[in-house]
This record gives C-alpha cells, structure tokens and sequence, in this order.
C-alpha cells in the first residue's frame, strides 16, 4: 500500500471518536489516561493552516475534558510511516497554531495540547523524538538551559515492534 493510501485509511478509521479512543487508550501513559475523559473525545478541526509553508497542520486534532476540571485538552495525532527527522520542531509548529486558533477564539490562558505520534514504519523510530535532540550544544550546556527552552515533547507510539496481527 502506498503512504498515501496508508495515511488515508489511518484517518478514515481513527477520525471516529471511538477508534481514537482506544488509539489513545493504548499510546499516552496511565499519568495521562487518568487526567483526561476520552468517553468524552470531540473531533476538531484540522484546517489550521501554516501560511509560510502552505502546509495543514496535524493529522487529526481531538479535545476532551480533564477529569474533575472544567478544562479541555486538544490531542493532536499524527501518523508517520516513516522516521522525520524534524518531526518536534514540525509539532512544536502545529501546537502552536492550535494555541493561536483557541486564543482568537478568546481561551483564558495557554492552552493545554499533547502531540500523539503513531509510528507505522518498516523499522523502529530512529530520529530524534524530543525538541532537545534537535538542539545543537553540548548535554552540559542543555542541561543548564532546559528550564529556559521550549521542549514540547510528544507522546511517541511506535507500532513497529508490534506483529501486524
């Protein structure tokens, strides 16, 4: 099957709330999955678009609410069929429009948003997973400044080790 045939049928099947939800149930941690409602997923959007790269932002988008919260959290996922160097720096991108879409639309504060990437490639993931990775300075030097860069980190489920059954 081709990518875009691939890509295609991840979206049919998993833009359904239901799907999504048990997509979601087997990729974001127990942490997460005790914070947040997905019997109450809402299908979002997706038409953000990034005008310097003409580009749609995000595969699918979802938000549901946090338990015992009156606030909502918006679950971008993203299917790759294959390792993207760059991919944190592209879901730092869409976190970001999705930000600036919710605060136009007049959201109090920032708005929470978790990138969910499912990897179905022929072998495991091999770049970079985290915002860090891309960073160009010694671990040192990182370590230091971690609590004054943006590290956006998605949540990375990788199918590859799993059998196709």
């Amino acid at each position: 099957m081709t990518r875009g045939l691939h890509d295609k049928l991840f979206k049919l099947v998993f833009s359904a709330p239901a799907e999504a939800a048990r997509l979601l149930q087997l990729a974001l941690p127990p942490s997460l999955l005790t914070l947040i409602d997905l019997s109450r997923l809402e299908p979002r959007p997706v038409d953000l678009i990034d005008e310097a790269l003409g580009e749609r932002l995000s595969d699918l988008r979802f938000a549901a609410p946090l338990l015992g919260a009156e606030s909502w959290i918006t679950l971008l996922i993203e299917h790759q069929s294959q390792a993207d160097p760059t991919l944190p720096l592209r879901l730092l991108r869409y976190t970001r429009g999705v930000w600036e879409q919710l605060r136009a639309q007049g959201a109090r504060g920032l708005p929470l948003v978790v990138p969910v990437v499912v990897c179905h490639a022929p072998r495991p993931w091999s770049s970079a997973r985290t915002l860090r990775a891309l960073y160009d300075a010694p671990a040192e030097a990182l370590d230091a400044l971690a609590p004054y860069l943006p590290s956006a980190d998605p949540v990375l489920y990788d199918l590859t080790p799993r059998s196709d059954a």
